[in-house]
């Protein structure tokens, strides 16, 4: 039977990597993982100063901190999916449990499908 506790936060100690989460619906899946308990690792591409905002928001309801980290990754790059990984180990002291793809591609379909391809596989 479930705690009160594990009924209120279905994630509680479980680790999410969510890609795109600075901005649109990687944001609001990050939101949400958050509100169930998840601890999450914030990847983004480009923008920093949202990404920090999220993480800080989320960081901030939360009396065990840090709940969310965020860190820069090129997923179409091997090194850097291995540095996110890696950093959400680090930053967590579990792997991730969870992987969520939401990054935007904007106008750059050559560099959407390398993503697309590659990004999903590594």
């Amino acid at each position: 039977m479930a705690t009160d506790e594990t009924a209120r936060l279905p994630l509680a100690g479980r680790v999410a990597i969510v890609i795109g989460a600075s901005r649109g619906i990687g944001r609001a899946i990050s939101l949400h993982l958050a509100s169930l308990g998840a601890r999450l690792v914030l990847c983004y591409a480009s923008n920093a100063a949202q990404a920090d905002l999220l993480a800080a928001q989320i960081n901030s309801s939360s009396s065990t901190s840090p709940r969310a980290v965020a860190v820069r990754a090129d997923v179409s790059v091997p090194a850097d999916v291995k540095y996110l990984f890696d950093r959400a180990e680090s930053a967590f002291a579990s792997p991730a449990h969870m992987l969520v793809s939401c990054a935007g591609y904007g106008r750059k379909w050559v560099n959407a499908q390398v993503v697309r391809v590659n990004g999903e596989f590594i």
